[in-house]
């Protein structure tokens, strides 16, 4: 994947998200539609029990009406793209189908960008990471056709490695906010469209 700043240790393959931030900015990027990333510390990272990508079906955090308001269906398909990605990762190969199978738009961009630039690095990712997403907006709130969540992407232990087995470098993995849109599609399925990384952190 895409490699980006994170000083002070290993590159974790959560990382190389902070380069969708270039054309949009971090703190309150904008655009029509675009899901906000606000650069300061969440409390996503405060020891609240994290949900791990590989569980698609995992139930969403209670304590708030909107997240109950949520459809599961977006939620899950959040939680299955994550590994989907973590998945395809591993062998960075930037032409499976499975990239398509829960995102598109500038999410699915993206992340074959980078699964591009990782595989001409000869680099795989390890690992996987972390996430504990907390729905912020639930739109129309009658009949929900998008669902936005904001998250803290701890990548400490999803790590890339070169194809020989060695790690890539020594920079230690860190913990990223994160802001998607799933978008519920004309079929009913819902897909994650867009999705933005603050720097490492940020929460």
């Amino acid at each position: 994947m895409k490699d980006t700043c994170v000083p002070g240790g290993r590159r974790a393959a959560a990382s190389v998200l902070l380069a969708v931030a270039l054309s949009v900015g971090v703190a309150g990027c904008g655009g029509p539609g675009v899901p906000s990333v606000d650069s300061t510390p969440s409390r996503a990272a405060s020891g609240a029990p994290n949900t791990g990508p590989g569980k698609p079906g995992s139930a969403p955090p209670s304590g708030g009406s909107t997240a109950l308001a949520a459809p599961p269906e977006a939620l899950a398909a959040y939680s299955a793209m994550l590994a989907d990605v973590t998945a395809v990762a591993e062998t960075a190969d930037y032409r499976n189908p499975r990239l398509a199978s829960h995102m598109k738009g500038q999410a699915l961009t993206f992340w074959t960008q980078n699964l591009i630039d990782q595989h001409a690095k000869g680099l795989v990712s390890h690992g996987s990471p972390v996430s504990n997403p907390q729905v912020t907006k639930v739109s129309p709130a009658d009949h929900p056709d998008r669902v936005e969540v904001s998250d803290c992407l701890d990548g400490t232990h999803w790590l890339k490695y070169k194809r020989d087995g060695g790690l890539a470098d020594d920079v230690p993995g860190g913990r990223h906010i994160s802001a998607t849109a799933i978008v519920r599609q004309p079929d009913g399925s819902w897909l994650v469209e867009q999705q933005l990384i603050g720097a490492v952190g940020s929460c």
